[in-house]
């Protein structure tokens, strides 16, 4: 299925004079070389590494990654009038970056219709218990999609996508307030589907943020607090877990939390009888899960979702009913 979604951050570089015919509404890039700098410095060593560039834009950030001397760059840009400042850093860059008119949101990196044979061609595939040499860095999209989201989160699980060369980390600019949401851990009334699906899958730190004045026009996005709805952004590490979902287990994961944390009079409810509305014994599901029904399941940690979703597949294999993907 399509993934959409709307508002892009790219970068810019100041070296590189925007051409007038390059429209930047409900855009914002990045002016100065130096934040470029800082970002890929708290991304750990490039050298040799294999980066996939998430909206690359006019090339600032992927200057900085090239000054790194990583082994490939896989620069993704879906706005086609930004090609030709890319195009040109690729030709100075030969063989060492490649350049795609993909928008990473939209990229399942499966599939016969995708291009992710080229984006990854010759990228190295590594052990899940290693340490990748394939690194996501970049820019994500403002209005970040729930289904974006869930496509890679359960890529991440299953080991597919990009995800099939190793455990890959990535380091991506979010909108502050998206990136709070992701980080919410148990006991928080704000414990919501999106934290519990992140946190099952990875691990996430926050590395610096970044003053929305450094971005010309001042980014625009999820803050409502302000006038002109400009928002800070984040700069994000998220390192998936070594754990591996078996079959079909993330997605028993996604609609047993989509259910149990569908309002907060659910997540104030304790567990044991919100468990009611799942078609299963509540006590046969605590049995199995060995999770403990009486705490609020705003409580419930990632793992205890894990193990109640794993019950839950082993009721319902029994019953023959089918679980739809994530939607």
């Amino acid at each position: 299925a399509a993934l959409r979604t709307s508002g892009v951050l790219f970068s810019g570089a100041r070296a590189s004079p925007i051409s007038a015919a390059v429209s930047l509404k409900n855009h914002a890039y990045l002016m100065d070389d130096a934040v470029a700098a800082k970002i890929v410095s708290l991304c750990g060593p490039l050298e040799n590494k294999y980066v996939i560039e998430v909206n690359a834009g006019l090339g600032t950030l992927t200057s900085a990654i090239l000054a790194k001397h990583p082994a490939h760059v896989s620069a993704l840009e879906p706005k086609r009038k930004l090609l030709g400042h890319l195009e040109k850093l690729q030709q100075r860059h030969s063989g060492v970056l490649s350049v795609h008119s993909v928008d990473f949101m939209h990229l399942t990196f499966d599939g016969a219709s995708c291009p992710s044979q080229r984006i990854t061609k010759g990228f190295p595939q590594t052990a899940w218990d290693k340490e990748s040499d394939v690194k996501i860095m970049g820019f994500a999209t403002i209005t970040l999609g729930m289904r974006f989201l869930l496509n890679y989160f359960y890529q991440m699980a299953q080991r597919v996508g990009p995800f099939k060369v190793g455990a890959v980390e990535a380091h991506l600019l979010f909108p502050e307030a998206f990136a709070a949401k992701l980080l919410v851990g148990p006991g928080s009334p704000d414990c919501s589907r999106t934290s519990v699906l992140a946190q099952a899958c990875a691990e996430m730190k926050v590395l610096s943020s970044f003053d929305r004045k450094l971005f010309m026009p001042p980014v625009q996005g999820l803050d409502t607090s302000t006038t002109s709805g400009a928002i800070d952004l984040v700069l994000l590490r998220i390192t998936p877990k070594r754990q591996h979902f078996e079959g079909e287990l993330f997605f028993y994961l996604d609609h047993v939390v989509r259910r149990l944390l569908a309002s907060s009079s659910l997540r104030k409810m304790e567990l044991r009888k919100n468990l009611q509305q799942l078609g299963p014994s509540s006590d046969w599901l605590l049995h199995q899960s060995g999770v403990d029904g009486s705490q609020p399941t705003s409580f419930v940690s990632p793992g205890d979702f894990i193990r109640l979703a794993r019950a839950y597949s082993m009721w319902e294999h029994r019953s023959f009913i089918r679980i739809d993907a994530p939607s």
